[in-house]
């Protein structure tokens, strides 16, 4: 499999898992938003929009599939993905366990599992961006020494002031 399509099937499986968290938070906004509330830290900017969550997934997921902006849905994915698994193990810290609302398929994991799932998760899009540096078709142009404009009086004939009669 070569690089470029590596990539690509890493953004498509990110923008999957972004789109599936976000509808499920959307389907279930009131047991979200209460669950953000209830949350020890004091989250209380999240927690009074908590639709703020879903709809960064839902841009961050589209971003990831435009070819053109693919870069930047990497990079904030793994920004992200970094802040939940943070998330995650301040729950684990303060011994905080509510039901997961990040989709279907991942309600069934354990605490530990999920935040195993999401540093897997990490690495890969890692692995996307390092890949998706090495995609860059132009690189930037070299530097060399400054091009210095030569003076006007250059091109002036001076044969005739150099020459004695």
């Amino acid at each position: 499999m070569n690089t470029k399509a590596l990539v690509k099937l890493i953004a498509i499986a990110l923008a999957v898992l972004f789109a599936i968290a976000a509808v499920d938070k959307l389907e279930h906004y009131p047991k979200f938003s209460l669950q953000l509330q209830s949350f020890p830290v004091d989250l209380s900017v999240l927690s009074s929009h908590a639709w703020f969550i879903p709809v960064t997934e839902l841009i961050l997921a589209v971003l990831l599939l435009l070819p053109f902006t693919r870069l930047k849905g990497l990079f904030a994915s793994l920004f992200l993905l970094g802040l939940y698994t943070l998330y995650l193990v301040c729950m684990l810290e303060t011994r905080f366990h509510s039901i997961c609302n990040c989709g279907e398929p991942f309600q069934s994991l354990s605490l530990k599992m999920h935040i195993a799932l999401t540093l897997a998760a990490v690495f890969v899009t890692g692995v996307g961006v390092v890949l998706s540096g090495q995609l860059v078709e132009e690189p930037l142009p070299k530097l060399g020494a400054p091009q210095i404009v030569k003076p006007y009086y250059e091109h002036i004939d001076t044969s005739l002031v150099n020459s004695r009669n």
